[in-house]
């Protein structure tokens, strides 16, 4: 009996939650490896979703170095040894940060640049003149090590997206809201609301979709739109955030 992961839990509560219907590891023509849910959708056939668990703990010590996209970068590669047999297949790949991991999935500096290149700077220099033009540094992701862009090629184009799925803890920023808002109400009065359990607040799945703009494939764009959700969308403009849920927003989650 296959036992299931935290993360593969957890997406079975997202997609049970919106209604969404799956199957778990079903067979699949032109593969023996089992894909870890597959969706049905009515315009765009079947949608293959792996689940990747990031177990990693805090770094220990304040000056230890740390690289935010190792272990999402290494989860990318895992997935695409799973849809290597399925070229034509629309596939996403959902990762999750294992309870008590350390690993931040909401960053799009992160999660962008484990896909296109690390986060930096270009600085143009003036070799007669022996100085730069301060005007002209840009902030970009630098084309090296990103599992999606390569200096002279593109990788991984079966993804479709990468997605981020988060138990999300709605209390602090909930908590927050409720004890400012207005009506007559004293913020002590709140507080003991809070306090007594009589306002609860709870964890919820968050998922953020990152397209990837090198795939032959995109997802569709009528799924993953909860009040939780986001959308970062690539085209001619690049990759902007073209959705988010309205309970998101509220709480200003990003």
């Amino acid at each position: 009996m296959t036992v299931k992961t935290d993360g593969e839990l957890l997406f079975e509560k997202y997609l049970n939650d919106h209604s969404i219907k799956f199957k778990y590891e079903p067979p699949l023509s032109g593969t023996r490896k089992l894909i870890d849910y597959v969706v049905e959708h009515p315009t765009h056939g079947q949608i293959l979703f792996e689940v990747k668990d990031i177990h990693h703990p805090p770094p220990a010590g304040s000056l230890t170095a740390f690289d935010p996209h190792k272990e999402i970068r290494r989860k990318i590669d895992e997935g695409t040894k799973k849809f290597k047999d399925l070229p034509d297949a629309l596939c996403a790949l959902v990762i999750v940060g294992a309870p008590g991991s350390f690993v931040d999935l909401l960053s799009p500096r992160i999660m962008l640049g484990a896909m296109y290149g690390d986060w930096g700077v270009t600085i143009p220099v003036n070799p007669e003149l022996g100085h730069f033009d301060a005007s002209k540094i840009e902030s970009r992701f630098l084309v090296g090590k990103g599992k999606m862009v390569r200096p002279n090629c593109f990788k991984n184009t079966r993804i479709a997206a990468l997605i981020s799925l988060t138990n999300y803890d709605t209390s602090s920023k909930e908590g927050l809201k409720y004890i400012m808002t207005d009506d007559g109400r004293t913020k002590e009065d709140r507080w003991t609301d809070i306090r007594s359990g009589t306002v609860k607040f709870s964890e919820t799945p968050c998922v953020t979709v990152w397209e990837n703009g090198t795939a032959k494939r995109r997802l569709p764009q009528n799924i993953f739109r909860g009040d939780m959700d986001a959308w970062w969308t690539c085209d001619e403009e690049g990759q902007t955030r073209s959705f988010v849920g309205q309970k998101r927003l509220a709480l200003k989650i990003d």
